[in-house]
Order: structure tokens, then C-alpha cells, then sequence
């Protein structure tokens, strides 16, 4: 394996040999690498065999919406998320007078005041109160960075004024269009295509891609219309419809209102082979909405494969939900578990408020839902198995309640699963599907409509590099539940090392510090002229050599501090321990890494292809 001209051998972790090096927008521990673009294939790095599988859950932010893609072999179709996903970055395409077009000076917007290119009544004017006008979206929700290719489009009709610029507000991104003759007028010198098209009815859809000139500095996307006129009076105007932001060409148009498309989230990762769609079947803490219920070591249920349970007490309203999607809303779902009465009686299934009922099943959080159709098989010594069909299983929360209405007795559960059908199969254990959460949130950005993927915060999410929350002494911390077995200790029982770049020119230095439940901590900081002045708290990370990696990644070379590397020297020339290069000098057991890491990646510029080239396995 080289990097640049220097040969990097037997570079380990651990006592696992690293097996690959790659150059792009990828982590130590991304699972979408992308090994090619040119067929819409990525390649899937099974990390752990005991939490990821073969298919991964995505999530669509726009409506919702969740779909499980299944890998063949270790790749998995991009292409088909993408198409699930969808690609307008703009939240209101069809209300240019909502706030998230939140960049606008000298221009007033009415809307709904004309028939639309599907013959509504949707089309909005703009009216220039000065010739200086603009109305655009700061997009500070997906920016980008210099050299990224932007297209935009929106549908417009001549009124009493005609011409219309498209792309970006600064640096010569736009083009004017002539809403009379369908034609354009001209281009700027950052733009690299444009064209227009004669919908009916006067309409015309005006497209422009440009190269982002990041003029401001911040990444974010100023980008929108203006009214081409040196004549503003503050009446006169034209008409607007359907405006559609992507990066990476023109598609159909998608109407939205309210949310963006493109954007999706990673729920999990799961063996499709396996039947249990419950993440963790004997559970040990509170997965989901808990309340009044302990978790407990089981023994004694003899001839069953069970090590904890979860206790319902006795008197009180306790509940162990697995809120979220166990299953796919409309499926026919069958949900099971075991359960054994504290005084060995045959359990009651009721509902709310049944004096009756020791416990009721949830399909969802609402009481009026009506229950699933459950049965009771008694298998002996006190343990029964309860298992709960409905033929349209709802998108929502699954488990158990009881009420302080109820039966005061108390009872202990385990061994819960949920599986396609309507009969409860042979008991199948799961320790827990890959999974992550950062404030209780699931934030995985999939796929990012710069025909890249993206794995979450932890991944380079270019969204995170100019969130304020990553500046400063503090970061941004990301939880990470793979390692679920280590220990932090003053030296490092294990590290996930990540190098970070692809900032472009931005001149300020944001930090991502990555932490993990149980794990050691490491850090990597983005972009600027970093210098030996800044040095990582070593108090904050609890290793023995902090690893700093903190560069303007070139086109031509790599810039960084490393480990004793001046910034600003060429990571190629004068540095021989490779070692410390790659992984930093940490305090590494075998233990926490048998079988996890097998490959490191390195960033620098994605359109380097130069530089990719000397990277060899």
C-alpha cells in the first residue's frame, strides 16, 4: 500500500492486518465506501458479522416513508435509493412566499395569483421594488463546497417584464432567459450549461448548472431568481412556479412542501435471513418507551434458551415499547414473547381499564386502536407464550402495558420477536441490530443528492462541517453501539482513528470529535492552516499520543499534521513511521478489534483522480 511515494506495509490494528487504503468520501468505519460511481454501485463493508447483514433499512425524510434494501454480495444498488429517496433540495418548490426562501432584498412575492403550468392556481409573481432584487434560498441546511456542480430550475411566464436570472446569486453563477422569444440571453462564466424549455401556455422551464464559487466562504448555497430589469417600479413583474435545486443534473420535476427530498436515514442494518425483527430479544436496558420496569437476569425457566428478562412490578402503569418500526407498516406481522406470572397464574390479555387483564398488547400508542388478535400457549411451569397477528400491522410502537387499573400482579417477560406471518415460528435470539443514536435521533444522512453516500453525522456530512454546535473546545458528540463490550480506561483499550478533508478552501477550523458508548475517544479536526499551536485536551480523549490530524487537503498533495509533522509538509517526504501515520501512537489491544476493522481510509479532494491513483492494495 502506498500513500503519495511513501510505502505503508504491515500497518495493523490491534492484531488485525489493514487490509485496504482508499482516497475519497469515506470513514474507518463508513459501511457505504465508494469504490466506483460510474454504474451507481457502492461497496458495503461488513464491519461485525454480529450486527450488520445484508440489508439495510432507509428511512425517507420526505414522507416518512421506510424501505429495506437487500445487498448482493457486498454492494448494494445506490441508484435504487436514490430513486426511493427522490432529489429536490428545495422544501416549498411551489410557494416562493414561504420563509425557507429565506434570501430575497428588493423584491415583493404574491401568491397563488395565476394559472400554473398544470392549470392551477398556484403560480406566484415576483414583483422587483428595486433593480438590485433577489429571491433565494440560503441553503444552510445542505450546502456544498467550491468546484460542486449545481443545477437549477424553476418554471416562468412573462408579465409585464420578461427576462428572469437562474442560478446563483454571486459569482457569476446564473443565467438570463427572455420569457418572450424562449431563449437565453446569456450565461455567466461559472456556468456550464443552461437551457430552456416551452412547456404551454407562455410557461418555460428555465435550467441552469454551474460551478459553485463559495463566494462568501461558508458553503452555503445562495442560489435562486432574480427579475432581469433596470427598471423596477414596484408593480411590474413576472410569474414563477416549481422550482427544483439538485446536484447532480436535471431530473423530473418533484413538487414539495415542506420537506426536501433526497435525504434519507439509515434505521438499521439487519441479516434479512433472520426472521426476529426485534433488535434485542432479551433485552438488558430500555429499547424504546420504558417506564416502571427493571431488567433482570432470568434462570430457572428450564429447557428454555433465555439469560434476561424484563419485570413488569406490581400496582403500577408499566410499559416496555419498541417504539419505532420493528416491521413494515401494512405487513402481516406476528409479535411473541414469553411470560411468566410472579404467582405462576395463567396470564390475561385485556384492555385498558379491564381490572381483568394483567397486561395489553400495543400495535400503537393509541388506546382506541383495536388490538391485534393474540392466543396463549402454556408450555409448563408457569411459562406461557403470547402471540399477537394482525394482518396490517401499523407503523408505530410495539410491546407490552399495564395498567395501575389492571391486575396488580407483577410478571416478568423475554424472548420477544417479531416476524413476517401469521403464526409465531420457532424463538430466534438477537443481541441487537447496527444501530446509532445522537440525541435520540437517527441521523443518517444516506444519500445527500451530490451523488455521494453518506453514512451519518460520523460520515462527512458536509451539512455538520459549518454547524456551529462542531466549533470550539466542546464538538459535537457521536454515539457509536458497535463496540458494546469495551472499557474506557486512562490507555486506550481500543480507537477508531478517522482522517478527515474534502473542506475545499473554507478558512476556519470546525472540530469532530467522535466518541462511542464504552469506547476511547479520537478526534479530527477539518480544514484552514493549522499549526502546531493547536494541540488536542488530552484529558478529553484518554489517549496516550493524541493523533492530530488537521489539513488543507490540494489537489496535488496532502498537507497535514500528524504525529510530529509540521503543518503545511508534505505528508510524502520525511516521515517513516507509517505506522503513526495511519493510526497514531495508541495503546491498542487485540481484544476490541478481532475481526472489526479491516480497512482505513484517508481523505482528500473527491475529483482528485490523480491522487486516487497512487493509492494501491
Amino acid at each position: 500500500m502506498k500513500l503519495g511515494n511513501l510505502n505503508i506495509n504491515n500497518v495493523k490494528l490491534g492484531n488485525t492486518q489493514i487490509q485496504k487504503a482508499y482516497l475519497g468520501n469515506n470513514l474507518v468505519w463508513e459501511y457505504f465506501n465508494k469504490i466506483s460511481n460510474s454504474d451507481g454501485v457502492y461497496s458495503y463493508t461488513k464491519l461485525n458479522q454480529n450486527y450488520l447483514g445484508n440489508c439495510v433499512r432507509i428511512r425517507n425524510e420526505f414522507n416518512n416513508n421506510e424501505q429495506d434494501f437487500g445487498f448482493s454480495g457486498d454492494t448494494v444498488d445506490i441508484n435504487a435509493i436514490k430513486t426511493f429517496l427522490g432529489k429536490n433540495q428545495i422544501p416549498y418548490s411551489e410557494d416562493f412566499t414561504h420563509a425557507s426562501w429565506n434570501y430575497i432584498s428588493n423584491i415583493t412575492r404574491t401568491a397563488n395569483v395565476a394559472i400554473d403550468p398544470l392549470s392551477g392556481s398556484t403560480a406566484d409573481k415576483l414583483i422587483p421594488t428595486s433593480n438590485g432584487n433577489y429571491i433565494g434560498v440560503n441553503n444552510t441546511v445542505s450546502p456544498q463546497i467550491k468546484g460542486k456542480e449545481i443545477t437549477i430550475s424553476v418554471y416562468a411566464k412573462a408579465g409585464e417584464m420578461d427576462e428572469i436570472w437562474v442560478g446563483g446569486i454571486f459569482g457569476n453563477e446564473a443565467s438570463r432567459f427572455n420569457l418572450t422569444s424562449g431563449t437565453i440571453v446569456s450565461d455567466g462564466s461559472n456556468v456550464t450549461s443552461s437551457s430552456i424549455e416551452n412547456i404551454s401556455n407562455g410557461w418555460y422551464r428555465c435550467i441552469v448548472t454551474y460551478i459553485f464559487q463559495n463566494t462568501i466562504g461558508n458553503n452555503y448555497l445562495y442560489t435562486g431568481f432574480r427579475v432581469a430589469t433596470s427598471s423596477a417600479n414596484g408593480s411590474d413583474g413576472l410569474f414563477v412556479w416549481g422550482a427544483q435545486l439538485e446536484v447532480d443534473g436535471l431530473t423530473a420535476y418533484q413538487s414539495t412542501n415542506g420537506s426536501r427530498y433526497g435525504v434519507g436515514r439509515i434505521v438499521k442494518m439487519y441479516d434479512q435471513s433472520k426472521k426476529n425483527l426485534i433488535e434485542v430479544s432479551e433485552p438488558t436496558s430500555t429499547i424504546g418507551l420504558a417506564g416502571n420496569v427493571t431488567y433482570e437476569s432470568f434462570s430457572g425457566w428450564t429447557g428454555l434458551p433465555f439469560t434476561n428478562c424484563v419485570r413488569f412490578n406490581d400496582g403500577s402503569t408499566s410499559r416496555f415499547i419498541y417504539n419505532g418500526n420493528v416491521g413494515v407498516q401494512g405487513q402481516p406481522l406476528t409479535y411473541s414473547f414469553y411470560i411468566i406470572m410472579d404467582d405462576l397464574s395463567e396470564p390475561q390479555i385485556g384492555e385498558p381499564n379491564d381490572s381483568n387483564a394483567d397486561f395489553i398488547i400495543f400495535n400503537s400508542l393509541n388506546n382506541n386502536t383495536s388490538r391485534p388478535t393474540s392466543t396463549k400457549t402454556d408450555l409448563g411451569n408457569g411459562v406461557w407464550r403470547i402471540e399477537a397477528y394482525r394482518s396490517n400491522w401499523e407503523y408505530g410502537n410495539t410491546g407490552i402495558v399495564k395498567y395501575n387499573t389492571q391486575s396488580p400482579k407483577g410478571f416478568r417477560v423475554t424472548g420477544f420477536q417479531c416476524e413476517v406471518g401469521s403464526t409465531a415460528t420457532t424463538y430466534q435470539q438477537t443481541k441487537g441490530a447496527f444501530k446509532q443514536t445522537t440525541a435520540n435521533s437517527q441521523p443518517y444522512l444516506v444519500w445527500d443528492n451530490d451523488d455521494n453516500c453518506y453514512s451519518g453525522f460520523f460520515a462527512h456530512d458536509l451539512r455538520l462541517l459549518n454547524y456551529s454546535g462542531l466549533t470550539g473546545t466542546t464538538g459535537y458528540t457521536i454515539y457509536n453501539e458497535v463496540l458494546n463490550n469495551q472499557t474506557t480506561t486512562s490507555s486506550a483499550k481500543g480507537i477508531v482513528t478517522i482522517f478527515g478533508g474534502v473542506i475545499g478552501d473554507v478558512n476556519y477550523l470546525s472540530r469532530h470529535r467522535v466518541s462511542s458508548t464504552n469506547l476511547i475517544l479520537t478526534e479530527t479536526r477539518f480544514g484552514g492552516s493549522i499549526t502546531s499551536a493547536i494541540s488536542s485536551p488530552t484529558s478529553s480523549f484518554n489517549l496516550n499520543v493524541i493523533n492530530k490530524i488537521a489539513s488543507t487537503f490540494q489537489t496535488d498533495n496532502v498537507k497535514s499534521y500528524l504525529n510530529g509533522v509540521s503543518s503545511g509538509s508534505d505528508i510524502s517526504a520525511g516521515v517513516t513511521n507509517s505506522s503513526n501515520i495511519i493510526l497514531g501512537a495508541f495503546n491498542l489491544t487485540t481484544e476490541p478489534f478481532n475481526g472489526f476493522i479491516k480497512e482505513t481510509i484517508i481523505y482528500t479532494e473527491p475529483k482528485n483522480n490523480d491522487f486516487l491513483e497512487t493509492i494501491t492494495t
